[in-house]
């Protein structure tokens, strides 16, 4: 995951409007693990696309969606550090310190993020669509397995996906 991130840092996005990563992983709070089983730091595989470091992403979202549970069992459980970095957003499958469910049936996060992309993305700005998400995802579950998704951004532009 580093490496693939280190390659997107280094290519030229100038003729894109945004960044998106989908990451469908095995998590704890602020990590995801790599297929390697190695954790990998959220933050840090987000910081190679700041404008620092990533000028063709410079003042252009660059949007993570993560389905990952983000609770203290796998580690050492450090809290997630906000950040000053502009124009990103991460969208959380759960909120911290809990755990991400996905039945046989699939991920009720991504089910309903890749519904609600399809059905609005050219209509409704990602934020809509992701309080849509929330709001059927928070519709599903036993008592003990209730989840809420859990957007966090630092996007300065509306966002939307016309050509999805």
């Amino acid at each position: 995951m580093k490496n693939v991130m280190d390659e997107m840092r280094r290519r030229d996005h100038s003729q894109y409007d945004c960044f998106v990563c989908c990451l469908l992983s095995h998590g704890r709070l602020g990590e995801v693990a790599g297929s390697d089983g190695e954790m990998c730091n959220v933050l840090q595989l987000a910081g190679n696309l700041r404008a620092d470091k990533c000028e063709s992403l410079n003042a252009k979202p660059k949007v993570f969606f993560i389905q990952a549970c983000r609770d203290k069992k796998m580690g050492d459980g450090s809290l997630h550090k906000y950040f000053d970095y502009a124009d990103f957003l991460f969208g959380y499958s759960t909120t911290p310190l809990k755990k991400s469910f996905r039945p046989q049936t699939g991920s009720h996060f991504i089910t309903n993020l890749t519904k609600y992309l399809e059905e609005r993305h050219d209509t409704d700005h990602i934020l809509d669509i992701l309080t849509q998400v929330n709001y059927e995802v928070g519709k599903w579950g036993l008592e003990d397995k209730k989840q809420a998704p859990a957007p966090q951004y630092t996007l300065r532009k509306d966002l939307y996906f016309p050509s999805v």
